[in-house]
């Protein structure tokens, strides 16, 4: 075969030369235009704002922001700082965003704190290893053992130094437990976290200085949390509510991105608290757009000189007849992906996920295959990140779970191939737009189907699934009494040895309660009606049973 440019149209030759009797005859074409380039002169940052973006993004220089972030920006120069919702294209340079508003934030009020929070460790690293870039060189924190990887640092904005540290669980990992007695992590001013972290540990009373000047939160990859999960999230923020009101402290303010979410603001008013009023919504997502080609055509369209400002991706159909195609068959031959193609597999578990790729590592001795999982452990998961970003020149294979298909970035990715396909079709479309992230590198997606009935529909009705503005989250079930006690035995746990000590008084407990949860009871009253409720299906004897669960989903 003869090679083909780009890395995705010698596959897609491959996978019709091979599968050309079970590939259905028409592909799907999703395009999502790159959004428009403002001057930084028209944005009109404040001086060390400026200096904070040239750091952060250095083609902001001379190409400009896009018109999202340029909006964000606009908006900043006001004067308050507003709640934001931005769902904009994957790729679009939503972290600029955020990061712009998280720095304004802090370079206002020199006490100020902020949590950015992401929902894999995968994208904490990825943001981490930004901002490490950015920071002072003798500012960066590293560890024996873990080269590469930073832990903290101090970026400079405007003369001030702005430490940030990540923050994850101890539990099982030495680094951080020793991370966090380090003079860099209860200095930090930005914690890099997750909301699994912020649930189970920022309401402590060892965080109480750092929750006091808490400003600004930052939940990127927003949509992730919706149905039972996204109504523990807001169980939580009203619990940290209730926290900052004994504290006598303001509450934060707000910054929602995802890359799909239809009715933005209603849902960041579900998820937070916060009025959908109060949001600046910054939404490009509307402009995606899938149509039909002929599978035969997928190589030329590959091969097509780019489209300027047109970030393409070309999804592969393959039907199940005679039977399913599994991606170890299509991986497993060295000859499919050729010399230079970048490929990453999806599975649903890590234990096929992790299978796959010692099949692989086998079948394939001239090729780098890694295995990515969100229980990989601390060390490990390290050095996997490491190689993921990595752009040494060797091809590679990357088998993920979920872990994976929220906003990581690998820029010389080809394919991503699926054989088992996500329930929910946002999740699908977070896989696929893995690839295609430049407009001269276009990304293939090879979907292996089989009998269910979801892959059935998608072969009879290719484009209803690519329907972007179809896809919303679930709502959030607020209601559910199971959901606010455990946040409230959380709430009682956090507080009442600092009443025992005479930090606080009963009685503002007694309304904060009341403000968020409805309900004021004694300890022996939430304890009696958590065993009513719960009694049978959680073990209350367990002292941490309310901070489990927090990603149950719906």
């Amino acid at each position: 075969m003869t090679k083909l440019s780009p890395p995705a149209a010698y596959v897609a030759e491959m996978m019709i030369a091979k599968y050309g009797d079970r590939l259905h005859e028409q592909a799907v074409c999703l395009t999502t235009p790159v959004p428009k380039l403002v001057s930084l002169v028209t944005a009109k940052p404040g001086q060390s704002l400026r200096g904070f973006l040239k750091a952060y993004e250095p083609r902001v220089a001379t190409s400009g922001l896009y018109e999202h972030q340029a909006q964000v920006i606009a908006a900043l120069r006001a004067g308050t700082i507003p709640n934001v919702v931005m769902t904009t294209a994957t790729g679009s340079g939503k972290s600029l965003a955020f990061w712009a508003w998280v720095f304004e934030i802090l370079s206002r009020d020199g006490d100020a704190t902020a949590i950015a929070t992401f929902p894999t460790q995968a994208l904490l690293w990825g943001q981490a290893n930004r901002l490490a870039r950015m920071s002072e060189p003798t500012s960066r924190v590293r560890y024996d053992g873990l080269e590469g990887v930073c832990f903290a640092g101090t970026i400079a904005l405007g003369g001030v130094g702005i430490p940030w540290s990540v923050w994850y669980g101890t539990s099982g990992c030495n680094y951080m437990e020793a991370h966090a007695k380090h003079p860099a992590f209860t200095q930090a001013r930005i914690r890099v976290s997750t909301l699994d972290k912020v649930h189970w540990s920022l309401m402590r009373d060892k965080e109480a200085d750092f929750l006091s000047c808490l400003t600004g939160i930052v939940v990127d990859e927003a949509h992730s949390w919706h149905g039972l999960a996204g109504a523990s999230v807001r169980a939580m923020i009203d619990r940290m509510r209730l926290s900052m009101d004994m504290l006598g402290s303001d509450h934060p303010a707000f910054f929602l991105a995802s890359a799909t979410l239809a009715g933005a603001a209603a849902f960041a008013e579900s998820l937070t608290g916060e009025p959908a009023s109060s949001f600046l919504e910054v939404d490009d997502r509307g402009a995606a757009k899938a149509s039909l080609v002929r599978a035969l055509d997928v190589p030329a369209l590959l091969m097509a000189p780019a489209k300027p400002g047109l970030l393409r991706r070309y999804v592969l159909l393959m039907q199940p007849d005679p039977a399913p195609l599994a991606a170890r068959e299509v991986l497993g031959n060295s000859d499919h992906l050729g010399q230079e193609a970048n490929a990453l597999c999806f599975v649903q578990s890590k234990f096929v996920g992790h299978r796959l790729r010692e099949d692989l590592h086998r079948a394939l001795s001239g090729r780098d295959v890694i295995a990515y999982d969100g229980d990989l452990p601390p060390k490990e998961r390290r050095k996997v990140e490491d190689d993921l970003f990595k752009e040494d020149g060797n091809p590679k294979i990357i088998v993920g779970t979920s872990a994976l298909e929220l906003g990581v970035d690998l820029p010389t990715l080809d394919v991503v191939l699926m054989d088992d396909l996500p329930p929910r079709r946002s999740d699908l479309i977070q896989r696929l737009g893995r690839v295609g992230r430049s407009s001269d590198r276009p990304g293939l997606a090879i979907l292996c189907l089989g009998y269910s009935p979801s892959d059935e529909r998608l072969i009879e009705e290719p484009l209803a699934t690519f329907a972007v503005d179809e896809m919303k989250p679930l709502p959030l079930p607020l209601h559910l009494e199971v959901v606010r006690l455990r946040a409230m035995s959380a709430a009682f746990d956090e507080w009442r040895w600092r009443i025992k000590m005479r930090q606080a008084t009963w009685d503002d407990f007694n309304v904060a309660l009341e403000r968020y949860f409805q309900w004021a009871p004694d300890i022996r009253e939430l304890k009696q009606r958590c065993d009513e409720v719960l009694g049978d299906v959680v073990d209350l004897d367990d002292g941490a049973w309310y901070y489990k669960g927090f990603r149950a989903s719906a």
